[in-house]
């Protein structure tokens, strides 16, 4: 499995037939992702019910007050 995955193969390792991991060949990451494929994720997620009132929590000042 290591030979496979070592030539770029992405391995699936399952218990009782469910996916628990994936076996990647090392170092492999993403450097691109296309705007499409971001904008689909934030589609087809939903808006955090509490954001606004947790930034109102730990934002509770405005920066009117701060010097430049």
């Amino acid at each position: 499995m290591l030979r496979r995955v070592e030539a770029g193969e992405v391995l699936t390792v399952t218990v009782n037939g469910v996916p628990v991991a994936e076996l990647v060949p090392y170092g492999r990451r993403h450097r691109f992702v296309p705007w499409e494929e971001i904008e689909e994720f934030l589609r087809s997620r939903k808006p955090d019910p509490t954001f606004r009132e947790d930034l109102r929590r730990l934002i509770p000042d405005t920066t009117d007050d701060v010097r430049f």
